[in-house]
């Protein structure tokens, strides 16, 4: 916050605590339990699945936090 008047500051704290904590705003999504010698459509393979869970964790943290900076920057 260098730079920043001291009613900025004030300001821009102010509508960080409007925002609130949002690290927890994602559930625990888990993890998906395979269960030895499932069947998978054809062409898809274990690994598939497991690479499709990292990618939606992945793809739901950057939309949460998309979503938090157009909110903070709605503020201004």
């Amino acid at each position: 916050m260098s730079g920043m008047s001291g009613s900025q500051q004030q300001q821009q704290q102010q509508h960080l605590q409007y925002l609130g904590d949002t690290s927890a705003a994602l559930p625990d999504f888990g993890h998906v339990t395979l269960s030895p010698g499932e069947q998978f459509p054809r062409g898809v393979t274990a690994e598939h699945i497991l690479v499709f869970e990292q990618l939606y964790r992945e793809h739901c943290e950057v939309r949460q936090h998309c979503h938090e900076l157009c909110l903070y920057f709605s503020l201004y």
